[in-house]
């Protein structure tokens, strides 16, 4: 038994001594390089393009089995300018064989050198990444019966990698159909601590476009079943310098049925700085220079890659935040609803100075002189954005409007939107607007129904116009319908009509009854009756209608303890003129608020023309005339007692009343 054990220790020894005598021996007399013309050959006819190796491709076998080579190229396919679609300057790997017996694999490197990939997308939508085989004659199957099941996959026991690193990558995209081209260099990636079991350092950086890119953290514990427990990571983002991430969560079922959970946070960061850094200027040129200084976000992204939900979202802009949450599913539309809900936000910081963008409005600084050529809206993403989004905002300055207790509901389905509805706190009243979207045709048609409930017209109009023209409480009733997307066009399409109410209030900048009391100091013509002329009253109705853009109305009324105002006219909303005319009458007597009977007093229309900018008011003094003509001659005594006293003339009396009239209504 004892000889037999030797025997058997010696057999083995010699076995062992053999194979790694065979390890060391078989590299040195085997020519590797015999068979580089074959795996050149191999990987063309499997990828339909050209492949070489560089002429130092090596062979270890111990103790690491290894493989080196260099200057690997694998080019693009016929009909593509650029030379390679792949090249390598180097490539090393080292893993011992003995631990391969138990499933056991240790890797001593793994080192990518110089790596760099060119993608390529043609005008025709062709791409050289899409692998074309060349045709070859079929091989039979190595081993096993014809139609045996192919063996399965070698469950690994353990996994360890000493060094694992791509260093001095590259890619570049080129998109010929968009023309655009990104580069990515600089490319480096390292893993550190990669071993089943274990959780794996990760340091990458790379240039894109010539802007520095980090992400460094934790990712693990790595398994041999991935779907079989979450993988958590722990990840720091960094680009330009300015803009850091970090991401914390887990992904579960990774390969399959990918679900994460991860908790995004961006502490404050500049977009004015960010946006510098990436070459981009500013959106809009604000009129605070302050603004856009502070941007932080926090949000809890779970759901799966068609199914994401935005949970506890915090947004923080400068002064204003804005906590949220969101869900976007059926991702091809998409799908989306919103709910938003915010402090305070300060608009007129954020949008350019008034003149500025009535430059922008008006096409001003384009060449040529006149407006620029006006694209086409694409409304193709909103006809198939499914939309239900909610927000409240709890102060709102606009134009230096403020607006508070904000609420607005918006949903969209196939094109339809529906605003049900926007309501708010507006200088003492509220504001109601709904309204309707149909953006199905190339030209939107919207329908907007607004209602006014005492709001004090007097600040609302300075603060927003920057003009003193009325005072009172405003109610108001309107409807109107629109079509198209271009300012203009949006106004001579306008159609619709309402009602608007003014109560006890004031018309500033006109004082009718000093026009009828004098004419000449009222119309410039004498000496003025106050520094600050106006017309009081305790109510203003405007009845109106809207066609094609024109505003019209032909029984707005003025009511006043001394006075009462009949006007009518119009104003084309687009091309901003007016022209109106107003009937004022004195009455006898002051009985309040409350009277309403018709009463005799000096008639004295005035005529209201110009533009929005520069309206002008005058005397209707032809109509003065008439008046007073008929006054003297057609109601006075005097002309029948003409008649009176020459019978001869009384049959025509009827005729010369009627003809006069007639002249004086001409």
């Amino acid at each position: 038994m004892k000889k037999l054990l030797q025997w058997t220790a010696i057999v083995t020894g010699s076995l062992a001594v053999l194979v790694v005598v065979a390890l060391l021996v078989i590299p040195r007399f085997v020519d590797v390089q015999h068979y580089k013309p074959i795996i050149e050959r191999k990987v063309t006819e499997a990828t339909g393009r050209p492949f070489a190796i560089g002429d130092d491709l090596q062979l270890s076998l111990f103790p690491w089995a290894g493989l080196a080579f260099s200057d690997l190229r694998l080019g693009n396919p016929p009909g593509f300018e650029e030379g390679e679609f792949l090249t390598v300057a180097g490539f090393e790997a080292r893993l011992k064989l003995i631990p391969l017996l138990s499933r056991d694999i240790e890797v001593k490197r793994f080192v990518v050198k110089d790596p760099r990939i060119t993608l390529i997308r043609e005008k025709d939508g062709r791409t050289n990444w899409t692998m074309t085989p060349k045709p070859s004659a079929p091989e039979p199957a190595a081993g096993g019966a014809p139609g045996s099941p192919a063996p399965g996959p070698m469950e690994l026991k353990s996994l360890s990698v000493g060094e694992f690193a791509v260093t001095g990558g590259a890619v570049t995209w080129i998109d010929r159909s968009a023309g655009q081209r990104h580069d990515i260099t600089d490319l480096r990636l390292t893993l550190g601590n990669l071993a089943l079991g274990q959780t794996v350092d990760l340091d990458f950086a790379a240039q894109v476009d010539q802007k520095p890119v980090a992400l460094v953290g934790r990712v693990g514990p790595l398994s041999m079943d991935v779907d079989a427990q979450p993988l958590t990571f722990d990840l720091t983002l960094k680009a330009l310098a300015e803009l850091v991430v970090t991401l914390q969560g887990q992904v579960e079922t990774p390969i399959g049925d990918p679900r994460f959970d991860v908790r995004v946070s961006m502490p404050e960061v500049s977009p004015r700085r960010l946006l510098a850094a990436l070459g981009q200027p500013l959106p809009l040129q604000p009129s605070d220079d302050r603004v856009l200084q502070t941007l932080a976000l926090e949000v809890r992204l779970q759901g799966s890659p068609g199914d994401l939900q935005a949970r506890d979202g915090v947004l923080r802009l400068d002064d204003t935040r804005v906590d949220f949450s969101l869900r976007a599913h059926e991702l091809a539309k998409p799908a989306i609803t919103l709910d938003a809900r915010g402090d305070s936000l300060d608009l007129d910081r954020y949008l350019p100075h008034r003149e500025d963008a009535g430059k922008t409005a008006d096409g001003g600084g384009t060449s040529g002189g006149g407006k620029a050529a006006r694209k086409p809206v694409d409304y193709g993403p909103l006809r198939r954005l499914e939309l239900d989004a909610r927000l409240d905002l709890g102060r709102l300055k606009v134009r230096n409007a403020q607006i508070q207790n904000i609420h607005l509901q918006v949903r969209g389905r196939n094109g339809v939107f529906d605003l049900e509805p926007l309501s708010a706190e507006l200088y003492q009243g509220r504001f109601q607007l709904t309204g309707k979207a149909d953006l199905r045709r190339q030209a939107p048609q919207s329908w907007v129904t607004l209602g006014l409930a005492d709001v004090q017209a007097g600040p609302l109009v300075r603060d927003l116009l920057q003009k003193n023209l009325i005072e009172g409480r405003t109610n108001a009733d309107i409807e109107v319908r629109m079509a198209g997307d271009d300012p203009d066009a949006l106004r001579r399409s306008l159609d619709g009509g309402g009602h608007l109410t003014f109560n006890d209030g004031a018309i500033v900048g006109i004082d009718l009854a000093a026009m009828v009391r004098n004419v000449q100091a009222a119309f410039g013509q004498g000496e003025r009756v106050q520094e600050k002329p106006q017309t009081d009253f305790t109510e203003l109705a405007i009845p109106f209608t809207l066609t094609s853009g024109v505003f019209a109305t032909q029984e707005a009324s003025l009511k006043s303890p001394l006075l009462r105002t009949v006007a009518a006219g119009e104003a084309d909303l687009a091309r901003e003129t007016l022209d109106f005319r107003v009937q004022p009458t004195f009455v006898n007597t002051i009985t309040g608020q409350g009277d309403t009977q018709e009463r005799s007093g000096i008639m004295v229309p005035v005529l209201v023309s110009g533009t929005f900018a520069n309206p002008r008011f005058a005397p209707d003094l032809k109509a003065l005339a008439r008046e007073q003509m008929e006054k003297k001659v057609l109601e006075s005594d005097k002309l029948d007692r003409v008649f009176e006293k020459n019978p001869e003339l009384k049959p025509l009396e009827d005729t010369a009343k009627g003809l006069l009239k007639g002249l004086l209504k001409d």
